[in-house]
């Protein structure tokens, strides 16, 4: 569902549309197979970022996600997969957006990396929709939990206790 939301994939009946002044980023739990090894860790992230963050305000997201100093200039090529998730965390959040789609964002990611990404989406000032099966990133980031199945979708008036 959040593919066609995104755009990624056509939808087998109806369209989507959204509003003249929404800029949508998308994220999923492949996302840091896109990354290119031939690029830097601040290249990376300076790509996506519309040229409406200097070089200072890149260092500071890319800090919070835990490339300090000279990490910052690791090439993408030499990074764990740990390191890479969180490149592509950093990324998604700095892209210019006022809505965030994210489809299972927490899979494949170590706890610090949860965290960074948990605490990025509660100082998020945009809408945020969320497919996941974590509660504990539901608990702290969701104030609405929709389940969709059986052709239907319904709102969970009780989602914290889901699980």
């Amino acid at each position: 569902l959040l593919k066609i939301i995104a755009g990624r994939i056509e939808p087998t009946e109806g369209r989507v549309r959204w509003g003249d002044r929404v800029r949508v980023g998308y994220y999923d739990q492949h996302q840091d197979e896109a990354l290119d090894p031939a690029r830097t860790v601040i290249e990376e992230v300076r790509a996506v970022s519309g040229g409406e963050q200097g070089d200072g305000t890149l260092r500071g997201v890319l800090g919070r996600f835990l490339f300090t100093g000279d990490d910052a200039f690791k090439a993408v090529s030499v990074l764990s997969g740990g390191e890479r998730s969180r490149v592509a965390l950093a990324k998604f959040l700095i892209q210019p957006s006022n809505v965030l789609l994210l489809d299972e964002p927490t899979n494949h990611l170590d706890v610090g990396t949860r965290r960074k990404l948990v605490e990025a989406l509660e100082a998020y000032d945009g809408t945020v929709i969320c497919a996941s099966h974590d509660s504990a990133i539901l608990e702290r980031v969701a104030t609405r939990v929709y389940e969709i199945s059986d052709g239907g979708c319904r709102e969970l008036e009780e989602y914290r206790k889901l699980d």
